[in-house]
């Protein structure tokens, strides 16, 4: 399917079977993201030289212009809820070993942290952190007692 041999064809992203094969990969770069893509296959499958590939994906991603990055935390909050939702699920699974569960649970664990970061990163929950405020005379003393033990040394 690629050139005759010992002739360059030259593939034009806008034109013929070049801009087939163009709109293909835009589109599959657009619903999959680029790292999804095996260009070295698709190369093979359209005779289309790897490298034209790569500069075809470069132009794809420079005409999308930059990510919303909001966009972007709300796919990532979506997957994990459904990933969470996925493991509660393994967990009333009664054909599940205890050995299973507990790895079911760590995993479960482990995704609702990253849940918590990730909203918090991308400004869908304002960070607890930011919110606690120490008082009292307990805090004061603590602090009283570190000062003093730095001043002896």
């Amino acid at each position: 399917m690629g050139a005759i041999k010992g002739k360059k064809q030259r593939w034009h992203y806008k034109t013929g079977k070049g801009k087939l094969i163009y709109d293909k990969l835009q589109e599959d770069i657009l619903t999959h993201g680029e790292w999804a893509q095996n260009y070295f296959q698709l190369s093979r499958e359209t005779g289309v030289p790897d490298q034209t590939l790569h500069t075809w994906k470069d132009r794809i991603i420079k005409e999308r212009g930059p990510i919303d990055v909001t966009k972007a935390g709300v796919a990532i909050v979506n997957a994990l809820k459904a990933n969470i939702a996925m493991c509660q699920k393994e967990l009333k699974d009664p054909d599940n070993t205890k050995t299973d569960r507990a790895g079911i649970r760590r995993s479960l664990n482990d995704m609702i942290k990253t849940y918590t970061e990730t909203v918090e990163k991308y400004g869908h929950k304002e960070t607890i952190a930011k919110k606690i405020k120490v008082e009292g005379g307990l805090w004061e003393e603590l602090a009283t007692i570190y000062k003093d033990k730095d001043g002896d040394k």
